[in-house]
């Protein structure tokens, strides 16, 4: 009669068991990866703070924080609109060359060697990086294609359909955050 009592109870303890050790953490990875793939969102910086006891559940976890690491390494030299496009397309980069149509787009600091004498090296140094940023920001969510600094000025591309009207609309943008960035700069 015991032994008929103490079977079932160990079974679905054991079922409990395997459930929390196996299901509980495939379904975090799960939804870890899903976010990453779809919504380019690395769910924190930092890695799973506590790994498995289950060998295969944390290979996969390892395997993910390395996977996590490299994209994110990947996307700080080349513009997160691609990365987030090969993720999403399940496609991998190739290297080559392709001859494309696109609007290449160059702005500047207006009178940059005037303002350079004028200013103390600190205050200028913190305010190209605070233009510079903004300017390579409106680009990139414009899906431009930030190529380089070049002095004061910002030299990008822009490819694809409506790759015309995105590098106006950039040229525009910027003008209105140069607005707001030299409104901030007169109160401080």
């Amino acid at each position: 009669m015991i032994f008929l009592v103490l079977v079932p109870s160990v079974i679905i303890s054991s079922g409990l068991l395997a459930h929390r050790l196996l299901s509980v953490p495939t379904r975090v990875i799960a939804a870890k990866m899903d976010n990453l793939t779809k919504e380019f969102e690395f769910g924190g910086d930092e890695n799973c703070k506590s790994y498995s006891d289950i060998a295969e559940i944390r290979v996969i976890q390892t395997s993910f924080d390395a996977m996590k690491n490299a994209i994110k390494s990947f996307s700080k030299f080349a513009p997160v609109h691609v990365v987030k496009s090969l993720l999403h397309n399940r496609n991998e980069a190739v290297l080559g060359v392709e001859e494309v149509e696109c609007s290449i787009f160059f702005s500047d600091v207006m009178n940059f060697t005037q303002i350079s004498e004028a200013v103390p090296p600190e205050m200028l140094i913190q305010t190209m990086s605070e233009y510079l940023n903004a300017m390579a920001r409106i680009i990139e969510d414009h899906r431009g294609i930030f190529l380089d600094f070049i002095g004061d000025a910002v030299f990008a591309q822009f490819v694809g359909p409506g790759h015309e009207s995105r590098a106006v609309e950039v040229a525009v943008a910027q003008q209105e955050m140069l607005h707001l960035l030299r409104r901030d700069w007169k109160e401080h």
